[in-house]
């Protein structure tokens, strides 16, 4: 789908100049995370889906040199995925120039230090079973999904950034960091520091709160599992999460679908018990993977305060004096001055007159909760989410 004359004309000011379509974040017809959890083409048209490792798969052959890890297919739920279903993951989470996505499902980059090695800044367990380390990030030790991929950069996935030169941490813009704090310590609510594990997931290896869990012994990580609803609150915060959303103990993004409005749905695929098929979880009924399970029991008591009152309706934060990313939690003034606020796309809205040329899709106002907006709540959508330009 390509956008209309009347959209282009509403949309004109924004980026001066466009870029090639590599090196933009995402294509035109992306709704931000609910085509997450359905099937997408990928470049070479195949139909891709979300694997249990938050990576696209196609399930066809994987192109570049063979690598030692896989069996030559790319996926289906785990492991390298082809260069047209990576470029699909780096769109999708709209990555900064230069940033890839490892065989595990974490976002890395190369440093300045080290231009040419990947580092997504995880912990990970060392073959000794008894201690930690940390993937960079920006210099060091590399987990083994890392040390893959700066294999594979400069042959399967050497055209997702075609002509770039490893030698920036951050997007086009100079000025944006965009991710670089997920890599980094970082406080969360109660004053803890708390660093990403090897599920994608904050930890602060505190105390958990709320009622046991089973599959915990009770610490917030360190590296995988379950956190504290201080950390799941970063979680949210850092991935700029819509209304309702959490993130399960694998570190899938989930949320519950209208038809089932209590149990929580992360659309990935996972392996049965019988190890002979493959499921998906969601994304809007049926079967649920084990990590979304769990989620559902812990949505009432760790995780009731993340988002208060929710009962898929309008709430925000309990946490009014966090500055990181609640703005685009509660409302945001957009470049004419105007209130804006998340809708149920994604996008933000204003409840405005659209301006420009009439689109037959709309009846003339910006939102209030889907559909297109104004050139000034575009601005803010690019803007929170530091979009490369174009």
């Amino acid at each position: 789908m390509r956008l209309s004359l009347s959209q282009t004309d509403s949309y004109k000011t924004l980026f001066s100049v466009s870029v090639h379509s590599l090196t933009t974040s995402i294509y035109k017809n992306t709704t931000v995370f609910d085509d997450r959890l359905e099937e997408t083409l990928n470049s070479r048209g195949r139909l891709a889906r979300l694997g249990s490792s938050g990576k696209f798969y196609c399930g066809g052959t994987l192109d570049g040199s063979k690598c030692s890890c896989c069996n030559g297919e790319c996926g289906p739920t785990t492991g390298c995925n082809c260069s047209s279903c990576m470029l699909l993951d780096v769109q999708k989470r709209a990555l900064p120039q230069g940033w890839l996505v490892n065989s595990d499902g974490a976002s890395a980059r190369c440093s300045r230090q080290m231009p040419t090695i990947f580092y997504c800044g995880r912990g990970f367990i060392l073959d000794d079973d008894t201690s930690i380390q940390y993937c960079g990030p920006t210099n060091g030790s590399q987990c083994i999904a890392c040390l893959r991929l700066s294999q594979q950069q400069c042959d399967r996935y050497s055209q997702i950034w075609p002509g770039h030169v490893n030698s920036s941490t951050t997007s086009i813009y100079e000025d944006i960091t965009v991710f670089d704090d997920r890599l980094e310590k970082t406080l969360n609510s109660q004053g803890q520091y708390a660093r990403l594990g090897s599920s994608g997931k904050f930890y602060c290896g505190g105390t958990l709160d709320g009622s046991k869990c089973s599959c915990c012994n009770g610490e917030c990580g360190p590296t995988t599992g379950c956190n504290c609803s201080s950390c799941m609150l970063l979680d949210v915060q850092k991935r700029a999460l819509p209304q309702g959303w959490l993130v399960n103990s694998d570190g899938a993004s989930a949320r519950c679908s209208r038809q089932m409005p209590t149990i929580f749905y992360c659309g990935r695929g996972f392996i049965l018990d019988d190890n002979t098929s493959i499921q998906y979880c969601g994304p809007t009924n049926g079967p649920q993977c084990i990590a979304c399970q769990k989620l559902n029991q812990q949505q009432y008591d760790r995780y009731k305060c993340i988002w208060t009152g929710h009962v898929n309706s309008s709430t925000t934060s309990i946490y009014e004096d966090i500055a990181v990313f609640d703005d685009r939690l509660e409302k945001t003034l957009n470049s004419q001055g105007q209130y804006a606020r998340l809708g149920s796309s994604g996008k933000f809205y204003c409840g405005g007159t659209l301006d420009g040329s009439k689109c037959s899709c709309c009846n003339g106002e910006c939102g209030p909760m889907d559909g297109c907006n104004c050139s000034s709540c575009m601005l803010l959508d690019v803007q929170k989410r530091a979009l490369p330009q174009g």
